[in-house]
């Protein structure tokens, strides 16, 4: 029988790190509900920015897309398969609450944020990936959903922010974006790492049961 102790270090230690070593060696057999977002500059091989979703989604969709043109012809069908990359839509909503939560971003000023504070992080985070480096190239921003598996660089189309007066104080967004290549492109040191996965991943744990106290 395991004591209160012993089992406190399991589910915040032992339980997280299984996780993301499963998703690290078989990623294609065990998903990782972790979800970030990432600005980086290729020109100078820098990361500007990211920010690990500390909630999981309400909602994600995306939708597989292939280039088949398909022919009707006299006496027969045509099929022509393009088998280059197709863009394909991404979509989540959800909220990250009211209470404080513990944050993984690329600039740790404040680690503990309010769920507004990290809406706002969001939002800022959107308008980086729409401005250009100092050779006037644009950032790329690459969405790790390791829900699903995938790490794509995407084109941000929008984001809604919604807050309802059932739902007093918490805004809820809804984004909308496109992969438009793979997320591995260019250098794979701007990858976010399984270290960062692994540490965020047990850091929130301990942290999130921490700030339910104060």
């Amino acid at each position: 029988m395991l004591n209160d102790f012993t089992k406190s270090i399991y589910n915040k230690v032992i339980v997280p790190f299984g996780e993301v070593m499963l998703y690290n060696t078989l990623p294609n057999e065990f998903e990782l509900y972790l979800v970030c977002l990432q600005i980086v500059d290729d020109d100078k091989n820098e990361i500007i920015d990211y920010l690990v979703f500390p909630v999981n989604q309400s909602s994600v969709m995306q939708i597989q897309k292939s280039f088949t043109n398909v022919k009707k012809t006299f006496n027969a069908i045509h099929v022509n398969e393009n088998n280059t990359w197709s863009p394909n839509p991404i979509s989540m909503s959800g909220n990250f609450g009211r209470g404080f939560k513990f944050v993984m971003t690329g600039k740790q000023t404040i680690p503990l944020k309010t769920g507004y504070g990290v809406v706002k992080y969001l939002s800022n985070l959107i308008k980086l990936s729409k401005e250009n480096n100092s050779n006037g190239r644009p950032y790329r921003t690459i969405l790790y959903n390791l829900a699903f598996g995938d790490i794509v660089t995407v084109e941000i189309i929008d984001c809604k922010f919604t807050q309802t007066q059932q739902e007093a104080r918490i805004w809820n967004y809804d984004l909308s974006m496109i992969a438009v290549a793979p997320g591995d492109i260019g250098s794979g040191s701007l990858n976010f790492g399984f270290k960062n996965f692994l540490a965020f991943t047990i850091v929130n744990k301990i942290m999130n049961q921490a700030v339910k106290l104060i």
